[in-house]
């Protein structure tokens, strides 16, 4: 089979943990599948971690972001006709600007791209895609989600049938064994010189950082305690508002920022932290979370996001516009030990469900179940 696969949105920009996320299920989809040919196409610019499969071929379709009016003609008429060009046989679009053809389309809809402005995109393209997301997920004949909430979410919003929706869990991270005590040192003398901190790991907006911030004033003021703040994304190092107002916080001194975070150096973060939270009531990006439970952290969510790939798990979620609750979950987990220790209970298999052979295999399905479709 010939597989399209539209990753225009990711070459713009592929540094968050999001996207890179989404190449690296696209480099073990093309692994599992040495029989089937995969075409991606870009718009020439370069991915951080260019491929290197055989059975993957970059197309380069157009060159830069400009307008509404370049997107509708790259989507509508220069990718359709490379999609012919190379007879495709089944397109996987991600970030919902689907293309006008008869090819059967797999929707990859992720991060609630349509509720807030990705700051990984030009407005052009946001404003493209708000007034084409209607039509993209009807159009879709599978439409793939990373969590429960999102997949309700769009069913209200949008009328998409539950049927034609499949939702990838997030993937846990390689290293299965708890780090030992001389890692977790270690890390600590790295980032917060010894001291313990919190560390809120994923992809952020800027005036979500800005929340976090004011939610670890307060935490900082009432418990008069020494507790860091390691803030681990890799979209926030250009953010030139967020680092100007950085500058001027009371507590700068307390906070560290990392821009880099991903593999191994993102689990030793994680797993060596008081406590984690996840940053924002918008990206799905469920991973540092999992690494959470999967070394025995306690973790905290947004409401928005607490959704059905963690029910069942002991976790402390916080009131999407509500700083003043984040700090009191933190002053909670800090002053609570007993609530801390049974947190770090938690139990969970990552034997089957969160590895990234399921990920693969559920979005084989959502391929073939896409391919099986008959377009008039």
């Amino acid at each position: 089979m010939r597989i399209g696969i539209d990753i225009g949105i990711l070459s713009v920009d592929s540094s968050t943990l999001s996207s890179g996320f989404l190449l690296e299920i696209i480099r073990n989809l093309a692994a599992a599948s040495p029989n089937d040919e995969f075409y991606l196409f870009g718009i020439g610019r370069q991915i951080v971690q260019p491929f290197t499969e055989k059975n993957i071929v970059e197309k380069k379709i157009g060159t830069s972001i400009k307008s509404p009016v370049y997107w509708r003609w790259r989507q509508n008429i220069k990718l359709p006709l490379a999609l012919r060009k190379e007879k495709i046989d089944v397109l996987i679009s991600i970030g919902g600007a689907m293309v006008s053809n008869n090819i059967p389309q797999c929707l990859l809809y992720w991060d609630n791209w349509d509720q807030h402005l990705m700051p990984v995109a030009d407005k052009s393209f946001i404003s493209f895609f708000k007034k084409n997301i209607i039509r993209s997920l009807s159009n879709a004949e599978v439409v793939v989600v990373p969590d429960n909430a999102t997949q309700l979410r769009i069913q209200q919003e949008y009328s998409v049938g539950a049927d034609k929706i499949i939702c990838l869990p997030p993937v846990a991270s390689k290293q299965d064994q708890q780090f030992s005590d001389d890692v977790i040192n270690t890390v600590k003398k790295e980032f917060t010189k010894g001291k313990e901190y919190f560390v809120a790991a994923g992809d952020v907006l800027a005036e979500e950082l800005v929340f976090l911030l004011k939610a670890f004033s307060v935490f900082k003021k009432r418990m008069q305690t020494s507790m860091k703040m390691v803030i681990a994304s890799k979209n926030i190092a250009e953010d030139l508002s967020f680092s100007e107002k950085l500058n001027s916080y009371k507590y700068r001194d307390d906070v560290v920022l990392f821009s880099g975070p991903d593999g191994l150096k993102l689990a030793e973060l994680v797993a060596s932290a008081y406590a984690m939270i996840h940053p924002s009531a918008y990206f799905s990006f469920f991973n540092p979370v999992l690494i959470a439970l999967q070394h025995k952290v306690p973790a905290i969510c947004f409401e928005s996001l607490q959704s059905g790939v963690f029910s069942g798990y002991n976790l402390l979620t916080v009131q999407n516009d509500n700083y003043n609750d984040l700090a009191e979950k933190m002053m909670l987990i800090y002053r609570d030990e007993n609530l801390r220790n049974s947190m770090k209970a938690n139990e969970v298999d990552f034997t089957s469900e969160f590895t990234m052979d399921n990920v693969v295999q559920k979005l084989r399905e959502a391929i073939y179940m896409a391919a099986a479709s008959t377009r008039k």
